[in-house]
């Protein structure tokens, strides 16, 4: 019996929503950071791992994913991928995970078949909230949808900063990225 289906026989209890997870980062330090927190959090299951557009189309392929965290400068990247993976498997949801702020990138992937474009900062809880928010609430246009990002330089982290460091410290996993 699966966790979903131990949780649904609970009475009062609602069964989780678990959604499959497959990365691909060419960074082997920010596939760890991400696969690492994944394994903790009991709505998000990571399925595989991609390093490159080959390999990414064949773990969509193979797994079939719920989402797709997919990051624009894996070798062979970019729109035509997020357009190939889309043919292979239609309903799942593309978040993409980019260095890139440019709003030209951040269009093209939208227009290539992307739900969300999330700009890495070293935070990793935009993230995590787009790939629990894909499939879960209407997606607007791509013209309206704004680059999910971290704090602003104004507004330090809770992990350290100007406001004293009130949060937790970041997960030792999550080495120079934080929640």
């Amino acid at each position: 019996m699966t966790q979903q289906q131990m949780l649904a026989h609970q009475p009062g209890r609602q069964p989780l929503d678990i959604r499959t997870v497959l990365v691909c980062d060419d960074r082997k330090e920010m596939r760890d950071a991400i696969t690492g927190l994944l394994e903790l959090l009991p709505d998000l299951k990571l399925v595989g791992c991609a390093v490159d557009a080959r390999s990414c189309a064949a773990g969509v392929r193979d797994w079939l994913p719920d989402v797709l965290m997919l990051d624009v400068n894996i070798p062979g990247g970019g729109p035509n991928l997020a357009r190939e993976v889309r043919t292979i498997h239609p309903t799942m949801h593309i978040v993409v995970f980019s260095g890139r702020d440019e709003p030209s990138v951040r269009q093209q992937m939208l227009a290539a078949g992307a739900d969300q474009y999330v700009v890495k900062t070293g935070r990793l809880n935009p993230l995590l909230a787009a790939l629990r928010r894909v499939g879960s609430e209407p997606t607007p246009p791509a013209a309206q949808l704004p680059a999910q990002r971290g704090p602003s330089p104004e507004r330090p982290s809770a992990s350290g900063g100007a406001e004293g460091g009130s949060g937790p410290p970041p997960h030792p996993l999550t080495s120079s990225f934080v929640l």
